[in-house]
């Protein structure tokens, strides 16, 4: 039997990402496979994502089973964000130990506001800031370092690591490059390299 971890471990999803174009782009199966494996380890997994009401039946497919948090209202953007750590904390009203992860960096600001809401309400909470690739970077590539873009990319990146337990890279690269940034001490820094799936992979979606 697995070690238990928390009681909950809560994934804020990235920008404008939901299950439904994880299921369009041919992604769901990988991207879930990681949490049914984790799944033992957690006494439940809540999904926070910005898809609308059609990510509720995907949601239901998923084995084991996912809670589920998505803009099914169609709220506006900075409105439904707001809604998010109450609409967790409900989810989560019975669990005393929670962790918070980002699938990017730019899903910063829902993690950091549930983390904040549960450590308001006297549970014990750790904020893990993954990022597969260093947004900040991509941004300036693609759009000009000195762009609004790059800017702001730096500044949500910024602050999602200053506030996080533990700061996870896919490169040694890439975690030097953050650990330079915004001074993050190598004991709340991790690579954790991209994964990829076996052939013999049971199917993680019902």
């Amino acid at each position: 039997m697995s070690e238990r971890i928390a009681d909950a471990l809560v994934l804020a999803f990235s920008d404008g990402v939901s299950l439904k174009i994880w299921a369009d782009t041919g992604l769901l199966e990988r991207e879930w496979e990681l949490y049914r494996r984790l799944a033992p380890s957690f006494g439940r997994i809540i999904l926070v994502t910005y898809g609308k009401a059609d990510d509720e039946p995907l949601a239901a497919r998923l084995s084991p089973g996912a809670l589920l948090v998505c803009n099914s209202r169609g709220l506006p953007s900075a409105e439904y964000i707001a809604s998010i750590p109450a609409r967790v904390a409900e989810l989560a009203a019975n669990c005393r130990s929670i962790v918070v992860k980002t699938n990017q960096m730019s899903g910063g600001e829902a993690a950091a506001g549930i983390a904040l809401g549960m450590r308001r309400a006297g549970k014990h909470t750790a904020l893990v800031a993954r990022g597969g690739y260093l947004w900040s970077r991509f941004a300036a590539w693609e759009s000009g370092p000195a762009s609004r873009a790059a800017i702001d990319a730096g500044e949500r990146e910024s602050r999602l690591c200053r506030a996080a337990d533990l700061v996870v890279a896919t490169t040694r690269e890439i975690a030097d490059d953050l650990a330079w940034r915004y001074g993050i001490g190598e004991d709340r820094l991790a690579v954790v390299p991209n994964y990829i799936l076996q052939g013999d992979a049971p199917s993680a979606v019902e």
